[in-house]
């Protein structure tokens, strides 16, 4: 969108004793080298009705903004654009402005606002609005104008309730006038004392993210960029209804709840897929081999070697080279290629309807526990497993991991979500992963992105982490710090350290180098009483 050509009428609501937030603005402006006029807006100090409206506050901003519609239309205005006083853009808001594409039907673009209400993904980067609220910067078509006028006179609001805000008013129209705004925010409202209701106010974080009303939005981010959400999450949330209707003018909710299906757990004749991401040939491939003897039909092995050109042998203990998938991704250490080579592996293990859950290891884990132990949890629990965090528990404790979620991406930082590689996976997750495979292109150029991707991809699909994750870790490992690049590889074990593992609750561990002595303490093998 060429921002310029399609809204060359922008003006700005300024209160004249706001010379602060005119100044602040005229900077903004200028920096893009937009012409913007400022609108002085009608103090509601000055008035002494508020003529119909819940407050004078109200009518005042009410009229300002039906000034700036008159002065369009005598003008013969094409469109207007509005911003308020308090706004605030998104950093990298000219280029996604340019990218994005009004649909032929507009009415009215909101290039932020607070949704109340699922809207629906009408292109990448924009949506089809339902119930917005907020005015900090809107648009409007000539064709609207006259529309919009008469409902920010209160003229369609149900009589006998008093005329609210103008954000609302303009909610009601929208059932009637299509409109549009941009997704994520690319503007919304500085945290800063409101002229209109008084004290301190603010509904949006830092980034733009919305603070009322989030759970309407499940989904929304992962279908605006192209993907797949997870079809019960978007059910739940087009059933939710905006706050400020009046019961005249609530939607009916659609009869019977859109719930989620029950996890399944694992099945007697369901499988464990292994999906092994190594460098080359395990390290202690033997260990393996004792960890699924006689249990082999409840098991299936897919492996991607960096390196496939080791000598294999005809003999069972080369189970990995005989594991190789057909797709071969040229990887590289926390690069963008290891989530690849990951779904690569998913998806291949997702063909076989037997394989149930999905685990990730490398060539330096190795179980310790028993199998027994992993199908008869399986059996009971049906959940994902990985420990989870979002992006504000990681910054405080590394800075350095949560810069990962850059903030020039499609993803907006609050938004990220991190783990361990290591994880273990139910079918349902696994599918829906793969469903959005096409979209793991948005976490290149960021650092290990195999630690944030499947992730951030499962939230954003308004996946229920929350309760269909058991977060904690499968996956024992050892760091020397918080901010360390590796955790130690083990080659002699120590008795504590072994002790350690098997206390720990983990099924598996590394990093184990070749040689290590960890199969001789065989936490890994059935117990006698077994």
């Amino acid at each position: 969108m060429n921002f310029n050509a399609v809204f060359p009428h922008k003006y700005l609501l300024n209160l004249s004793r706001r010379q602060d937030r005119r100044v602040r603005c005229e900077e903004l402006f200028e920096s893009r080298g937009w012409q913007v006029v400022r609108q002085p807006a009608v103090d509601a100090r000055r008035l002494k009705s508020p003529r119909g409206f819940q407050s004078r506050g109200h009518y005042a901003h009410s009229l300002s903004t039906r000034m700036i519609l008159r002065r369009a239309m005598k003008d013969k205005a094409e469109a207007v654009f509005i911003f308020e006083d308090d706004v605030v853009f998104h950093p990298a808001m000219e280029e996604r402005l340019a990218a994005l594409e009004l649909p032929d039907d507009w009415g009215i673009f909101f290039l932020g606002c607070q949704h109340h209400e699922r809207p629906e993904a009408a292109g990448p980067g924009i949506v089809r609005v339902t119930a917005p609220l907020d005015t900090h910067a809107w648009g409007i078509r000539a064709g609207c104008f006259a529309e919009v006028r008469r409902a920010l006179s209160g003229r369609y609001w149900p009589s006998g309730q008093g005329t609210p805000a103008s954000d609302i008013l303009l909610a009601e129209l929208i059932r009637r006038v299509p409109a549009y705004a941009a997704y994520p925010n690319l503007a919304w409202q500085r945290e800063d004392e409101s002229d209109i209701v008084g004290g301190v106010w603010g509904n949006y974080e830092p980034d733009g993210l919305q603070r009322p009303a989030r759970s309407c939005l499940r989904g929304v981010l992962m279908e605006s960029l192209g993907g797949r959400p997870h079809a019960p999450a978007v059910a739940q949330a087009r059933q939710e209804r905006g706050f400020f209707w009046p019961q005249e003018l609530r939607r009916p909710v659609t009869p019977g709840a859109f719930g989620e299906t029950p996890l399944q757990p694992l099945t007697r004749d369901g499988r464990v897929a292994f999906l092994f991401l190594t460098r080359g040939r395990h390290h202690l491939p033997d260990v393996w081999q004792d960890y699924w003897r006689g249990r082999e039909s409840r098991i299936s092995i897919h492996g991607h070697a960096k390196d496939r050109n080791w000598a294999r042998s005809s003999g069972p203990k080369d189970w990995l080279g005989a594991a190789q998938i057909a797709e071969h991704v040229p990887t590289e250490w926390a690069g963008i290629s290891l989530v690849h080579a990951e779904m690569a592996l998913l998806k291949a293990a997702l063909r076989d309807p037997q394989n149930q859950f999905f685990v990730f290891a490398s060539e330096s884990c190795v179980p310790v526990r028993p199998l027994h132990d992993l199908l008869q949890l399986l059996s009971i629990d049906g959940r994902s497993r990985f420990r989870l965090e979002n992006y504000w528990q990681v910054h405080a404790t590394n800075e350095f991991k949560s810069a990962r979620a850059a903030p020039g991406g499609p993803v907006i930082p609050r938004e990220w979500r991190f783990h361990t590689q290591w994880m273990l996976l139910n079918r349902e997750a696994a599918g829906l992963l793969a469903a959005n495979a096409h979209l793991i292109d948005l976490f290149a150029g960021t650092h290990a992105p195999d630690e944030s991707a499947f992730g951030t991809l499962l939230h954003l699909a308004g996946y229920p982490l929350d309760w269909k994750v058991a977060h904690q870790d499968v996956t024992w490992a050892r760091w020397p710090s918080a901010i360390a690049p590796n955790p130690e590889t083990f080659y002699e074990l120590t008795p504590e350290t072994a002790g350690d593992l098997a206390a720990s609750g983990c099924y598996f561990a590394r990093k184990f180098g070749p040689g290590s002595t960890i199969g001789t303490f065989g936490l890994h093998l059935p117990s006698m009483a077994e």
